[in-house]
């Protein structure tokens, strides 16, 4: 019964808020909605990094394989990574912050 109650209770909150609820927290017959969390992007948290300064850095590409064909000089640039460009910036940090 009590399950019941639950059950239609969260569709009223979701119809109330037009929100997709994960769950609800009774206080002395007072309803409080409990929010959606932020997430972070997990695809995302493996490919880049924040700096100090705030830059994202990203790996260089054709780092894998196939490293002796390349000479040295192309080959050490590689080494340290580089930063994405500013307009790819904003919406990867969009998906770093969650």
């Amino acid at each position: 019964m009590n399950c019941i109650i639950d059950f239609i209770l969260v569709k009223y909150l979701t119809l109330l808020y037009s929100t997709r609820i994960i769950g609800f927290l009774l206080i002395k017959d007072d309803i409080m909605a409990v929010a959606n969390k932020a997430k972070t992007h997990k695809g995302a948290k493996k490919r880049f990094r924040l700096t100090s300064s705030g830059r994202i850095r990203r790996r260089a590409a054709f780092r894998s394989h196939g490293l002796a064909k390349q000479n040295t000089k192309r080959r050490k640039q590689k080494i340290g990574g580089l930063s994405v460009h500013t307009a790819d910036s904003k919406r990867i940090c969009k998906l770093l912050e969650g």
